[in-house]
């Protein structure tokens, strides 16, 4: 049998991984639709470059801190195949009619790629490969003043390949102000 994906480097975790803070921040960017965005990636496997088609931009969301999550899991197919399920779940607060009508066009991607930034100042990338589709909403009311109310979202499909990093500026801070660039100007800020 051939060995299809043969093991080329060690991992040693590094210290900075090793102490990483986990969690997700307090808002993300979203692509409607993967077929919307060309990349290219770094020697480590990051993207590197990316451009939008025209006319097209990134929606920033907000939300807040301690709120939001994602996860990739393995699948695996009936004939031993590895995949990954990604997800990715983000509460945002709607307060208007503005805010409603936005969170429905949110809800209503089929091809969505998801940009992440996480508490250790890396952004992680969800559903390259084919995008993701809203899979659950939740829009609950509370019971008593202090429950939850944000609108839950979550966005999952399989993909072919673990979330990758956004590394288009040589820092995270650059990096973060290149995806703010590529956003419209009305994004929904809750």
């Amino acid at each position: 049998m051939a060995i299809c994906n043969a093991i080329t480097q060690n991992l040693i975790s590094a210290c900075a991984a090793l102490e990483a803070a986990g969690g997700v921040q307090d808002f993300a960017y979203v692509l409607e639709n993967r077929a919307d965005l060309t990349y290219t990636t770094n020697a480590n496997g990051g993207i590197a470059t990316m451009t939008l088609a025209t006319g097209v931009s990134l929606a920033k969301i907000t939300g807040k801190r301690l709120s939001n999550s994602a996860n990739s899991t393995l699948t695996n197919s009936d004939d031993r195949r590895k995949f990954f399920n990604h997800e990715v779940k983000f509460g945002v607060y709607a307060n208007n009619s503005a805010g409603i009508h936005a969170l429905q066009d949110l809800i209503k991607t089929q091809k969505a790629v998801i940009f992440l930034p996480l508490n250790d100042n890396t952004i992680r990338v969800y559903g390259l490969d084919f995008g993701m589709q809203t899979t659950a909403f939740e829009s609950p009311t509370g019971t008593k003043i202090e429950d939850g109310i944000s609108k839950m979202i979550t966005w999952s499909d399989i993909q072919l390949n673990l979330p990758v990093y956004c590394e288009i500026g040589a820092s995270y801070a650059l990096t973060k102000t290149a995806l703010d660039n590529l956003t419209f100007g009305n994004s929904y800020t809750g």
